[in-house]
């Protein structure tokens, strides 16, 4: 189990994952429990189903590496004969600097406001192209498993069609590497993050899933909670539902 611990304007937060089942924590104004693996009715805690792929990383590396579709396997392998380093826990704030970018492009919040507060507590893996740094990945891992966080890359930065292909390879690269380094760890599970089990063509999600879907990981079904003890925070809270429903 990993616990973070953020801050966003006056209020505390606290994420937890891998928990086998939510519980209250102390001088915190809301509680976040990510990837439980059964749904439980606790009061005062809301529950959401959410879905992920899971990678077995009992197998050999041969083994697991067969199990990834022939397209995910080409793109590995020619990240490493394109001559793609990966570094582990450095270039923290090169990243974040890329990864900020990243996220304005892309027009979500990704997390960036706790992202030194998961860099801390996690894994991150960069991969640089001729000296340069051009993506990266962030991991959280116990005993157990290990959970692809975030992840991003100069491929919506550039437009040079050559370095746009060697960012997408860089990205296969790096969740390759993240899952071997957590296999020689000892731990048993590579977590994709989510997954987006739908059709919808039309839905942003269905490229990343179809993405996610290349490594061979199992569909899973987790569940997320949630706790609010700040009343301001519920109140502000509720103010965003509403207006997402106007």
């Amino acid at each position: 189990m990993i616990e973070v611990q953020s801050r966003k304007f006056l209020y505390r937060k606290k994420c937890v994952w891998f928990a086998d089942k939510p519980f209250d924590i102390d001088n915190c104004d809301a509680a976040f429990f990510y990837a439980v693996k059964n749904s439980h009715n606790i009061p005062g805690f809301t529950c959401a189903t959410s879905n992920t792929l899971l990678i077995d990383l009992s197998p050999s590396e041969d083994d697991i590496k067969k199990a990834m579709s022939k397209n995910c396997r080409y793109e590995v392998n020619r990240a490493m004969r394109e001559g793609l380093a990966i570094r582990k826990n450095k270039h923290q704030q090169e990243f974040y600097e890329l990864y900020t970018q990243f996220v304005k492009a892309k027009r979500f919040d990704g997390d960036l406001d706790r992202y030194w507060d998961l860099a801390a507590a996690g894994n991150l893996y960069t991969c640089h192209y001729r000296g340069q740094l051009i993506a990266g990945l962030l991991t959280l891992q116990d005993d157990m498993q290990a959970r692809w966080l975030l992840s991003g890359s100069l491929r919506l930065s550039v437009d040079d069609k050559q370095m746009t292909m060697i960012s997408g390879l860089a990205n296969r690269l790096l969740v390759w590497e993240a899952l071997l380094d957590a296999k020689q760890q000892g731990i048993q599970l590579f977590d994709l993050g989510g997954y987006y089990n739908g059709d919808d063509q039309s839905n942003p999600e269905y490229r990343i899933a179809r993405f996610k879907k290349g490594f061979g990981g199992k569909p899973t079904e987790q569940f997320k909670y949630s706790k609010y003890y700040s009343p301001s925070l519920r109140f502000i809270k509720r103010l965003k539902k509403l207006k997402c429903q106007q």
